[in-house]
């Protein structure tokens, strides 16, 4: 028996974690001020933060002590690292780790916490897109699950509304400067675009929050 109460709490935490990790990427004086705060949340943050980029370092020394000449993302970067014009250091490699384990597994597990949660708020999707997926054939392939629409259209808004890396996407204006949306740019200024308020603007989506 499933403690809805409960799993929805950690949803709720799970999403504000998933927002704290924004803040940091965009924001880090805010996270930094956020962390040393004395709450429960707080705490929270900080502590899935440290273990994460612990492991990035147990993932770089896995790769060191194994075989070098074994073809994976992180030997591949021990092995490049003193080619470049500028070496990358223990602490670089370890980042990169970090994040690549980070985009590898928790966006994918973010995105199935939500898709399923989502999908047990309204039982009648569920009969609907359970009724979709038994018609699959007992052998299918990804060109068989390409044709459900109704999974391609709860895969699609789970997304939406639930985005794993909900924050901006910065780029710089080019040089000689640009024209968007009828405004001009210097070259040089960093512009962007907020996926949770595009993904909740009522002119695009009608009912955004449903």
């Amino acid at each position: 028996m499933v403690d809805n109460s409960q799993l929805t709490q950690d949803i709720l935490d799970l999403e504000k974690v998933i927002m704290m990790g924004a803040v940091r990427a965009e924001l880090p004086w805010l996270y930094d001020t956020f962390t040393s705060l004395p709450l429960p949340l707080a705490h929270k943050v900080k502590r899935m933060w440290d273990d994460s980029r612990k492991q990035g370092y147990r993932a770089v020394d896995n790769a060191r002590s194994q075989n070098i000449d074994r073809r994976n993302i992180f030997s591949t970067i021990l092995r490049e690292r003193n080619k470049e014009e500028t070496p990358l250091s223990e602490q670089d490699i370890a980042t990169e780790a970090q994040s690549l384990l980070i985009a590898g597994s928790d966006t994918t597990g973010i995105t199935m916490t939500y898709l399923i949660w989502c999908i047990l708020q309204r039982p009648e999707l569920k009969l609907e897109l359970q009724k979709e997926c038994n018609s699959l054939p007992e052998e299918f392939r990804d060109t068989d699950l390409e044709k459900l629409e109704v999974l391609s259209a709860v895969i699609e808004e789970g997304l939406r509304l639930h985005a794993a890396a909900p924050g901006s996407l910065s780029r710089a204006v080019p040089r000689g400067g640009a024209h968007l949306s009828g405004y001009y740019f210097e070259e040089g200024i960093k512009v962007c675009t907020q996926a949770y308020t595009i993904h909740r603007d009522p002119e695009i989506f009608p009912n955004p929050e449903q």
